[in-house]
């Protein structure tokens, strides 16, 4: 890919994912909301056994300004097979921004930047909204899973072998999902399926040819 064109499109993309990113009126209480319900919708139990309670929260100010920091609460518990012990609980907190908002902006972002026709780009805008959407919804339930998953591990632990695996295994999601990479990461690959192959993308690599080998293409 040439470099004016490597140009033109990272111009492009820092201008659509600084608008996304601007403070519009409304915008993170709406999407907070929105994040907020969905897990709720999705993830919410009342079983005993494992207890999942979702709770919207007041996103805490920096000197900045208003942030979409710790705006979703997820309140974890389990029951013990002993009665005479207390459910173990945690509470989870999450950022609708960080999480959620942040990698489909990237992924809406790098899909307008993109070398394609105004028809591809809106289809493509779809499936990367709704494919970013579920990542984001997919990373929350997978927390809760591991967590879930940690804590009868560590309850039957010295039983089987089988379940140190099954608790590293559940420690190493724990940690994915407090890292901000993947969520970094994700939107790129997202971005790639969603836009798929085109005919557009192939003219930008036409470009990288010498003149004198399109012209042996053409008489030949």
């Amino acid at each position: 890919m040439p470099p004016r064109s490597i140009a033109r499109f990272a111009l492009r993309f820092a201008v659509a994912y600084a608008l996304l990113m601007a403070p519009w009126p409304g915008l993170v209480d709406t999407y907070g909301k929105l994040y907020c319900e969905t897990a709720k919708f999705l993830y919410e139990s009342t079983q005993p056994e494992r207890s999942v309670r979702v709770r919207p929260s007041n996103p805490r100010a920096s000197r900045a300004g208003p942030t979409w920091v710790e705006d979703t609460v997820v309140i974890l518990a389990t029951a013990r097979q002993n009665p005479k012990r207390k459910k173990r609980s945690f509470t989870w907190v999450r950022s609708s921004r960080y999480t959620g908002y942040v990698p489909t902006a990237i992924c809406v972002a790098l899909t307008i930047a993109g070398p394609m026709s105004w028809r591809r780009r809106i289809a493509g805008l779809a499936i990367g909204i709704v494919l970013s959407s579920g990542f984001a919804a997919i990373m929350v339930g997978l927390w809760i899973q591991s967590w879930f998953l940690l804590q009868e591990s560590l309850l039957h632990a010295g039983q089987s072998g089988s379940w140190w695996l099954v608790s590293r295994s559940a420690i190493a999601l724990l940690e994915i999902n407090t890292f901000l990479g993947p969520y970094y990461l994700a939107p790129i690959f997202i971005w790639l399926l969603a836009t798929s192959p085109h005919d557009d993308w192939k003219a930008l690599f036409r470009e990288t040819l010498p003149s004198n080998g399109r012209a042996q293409d053409r008489a030949l």
